[in-house]
């Protein structure tokens, strides 16, 4: 398991990852204000409001419907760290463009100095793919320390459940690195740094906002605004020589054509599965059980999750481990020379949400 969610000393994740070089790349621009949205136990929201505040922007977040009476979770975070909440109606929230124009206007019109810019609810932005190529970086770096053997560091050996510091031999080995997806820019942001950098790796995403078709579309428009603002050069010297090596087209967007047709093209090729959730629901839906396994895990490892983001990561990741597991004792009964295929390492990348405990714990006190 790779511990996302312990990324910064308030709130982890991959609503802090994606922050990771798009806030630092507005402040450079100039920029003063950021504006963004989200709902009442919204983890973006309170992840600009502490990223904002630590670099000294001022943060505007709106939140679609009423004030809690007492806030908790993510709301207590954005209300502690942001500049300005404001709560909005769901009809003026269904319309984010207009509901966006009209708070920027209010900011200049408070500041005329202000220069002030939108971040996408989600975090969803080319920039915030950065966050997640530097992850992939920093995964390879520490796998320089990390133990030979293919066995990954940290965490006792009785341990059922590994904290992963590094994953070793990263350049031979075909790790499977499980993610909760949303709007799916953990994702696909981690796809392309693996793409990018020409390693063996298979990122698979858990869809649950939509279906495969919107993952893929997604994926389309990530990548080419990607391409279109930071070109194909971002990675040429880097990871040049892996990617030459790696077999499949180049993460680079040539072969003539627009910056649309190309990342069409790319995004196809890019080492991302989508699959579905074990149990289907609507998103957000939580059922009973789901928050009986949430307290099983974390009284059984120690680990928080929350039923509606990580722990479909956890589900998938259990259930693929259990069929690597199953195989590896299938070829041993065998014996040697069994032709069994080696299974792939399943790594599971916590992105938070653990504090979307506490507005659940509102609505469903006994289940606590």
């Amino acid at each position: 398991m790779l511990r996302d969610d312990l990324l910064h000393p308030v709130l982890g994740g991959n609503k802090v990852r994606k922050l990771d070089a798009l806030l630092p790349e507005l402040r450079h621009s100039g920029v003063t204000d950021v504006v963004t949205c989200g709902g009442v136990q919204s983890a973006h929201t309170a992840a600009v409001a502490v990223a904002a505040a630590e670099l000294g922007l001022r943060s505007h977040l709106l939140i679609r419907g009423e004030a809690p009476q007492i806030p908790t979770g993510y709301q207590l975070v954005t209300r502690m760290y942001g500049s300005h909440v404001s709560y909005v109606t769901r009809a003026e929230y269904a319309d984010r463009a207009t509901m966006f124009a009209r708070r920027v206007e209010h900011v200049r019109q408070q500041d005329g100095a202000a220069e002030v810019a939108v971040i996408a609810e989600g975090g969803g932005d080319a920039a915030a793919l950065l966050g997640l190529l530097r992850l992939a970086h920093w995964l390879l770096a520490a796998s320089v320390l990390a133990p030979a053997g293919g066995h990954p560091a940290g965490g006792a050996s009785s341990r059922l459940v590994r904290d992963v510091e590094a994953l070793p031999d990263p350049h031979t080995t075909p790790y499977r690195i499980i993610v909760d997806s949303g709007t799916g820019t953990t994702a696909i942001g981690l796809a392309i740094a693996v793409a990018a950098l020409g390693l063996p790796w298979t990122v698979v995403g858990v869809m649950l906002a939509g279906d495969e078709a919107y993952y893929r579309a997604q994926a389309e428009q990530l990548l080419g605004s990607f391409l279109g603002r930071y070109g194909a050069e971002l990675y040429i010297g880097a990871g040049a020589e892996a990617r030459a090596a790696a077999p499949g087209p180049a993460l680079n967007g040539s072969g003539g054509g627009a910056a649309g047709s190309a990342a069409e093209a790319a995004s196809e090729c890019l080492p991302l599965q989508w699959v579905a959730r074990s149990v289907p629901r609507r998103f957000g839906k939580v059922f009973p059980q789901d928050l009986a396994a949430c307290m099983q895990v974390a009284r059984s490892y120690g680990i928080g999750l929350d039923p509606i983001y990580s722990l479909s990561a956890w589900e998938l990741a259990c259930q693929e481990a259990e069929a690597a597991a199953a195989a590896t004792a299938s070829d041993a009964h065998v014996g040697p020379g069994g032709g069994g295929l080696a299974t792939a390492p399943i790594v599971m990348l916590h992105g938070g949400g653990a504090l979307g405990l506490h507005g659940l714990a509102q609505r469903y006190p006994d289940a606590f």
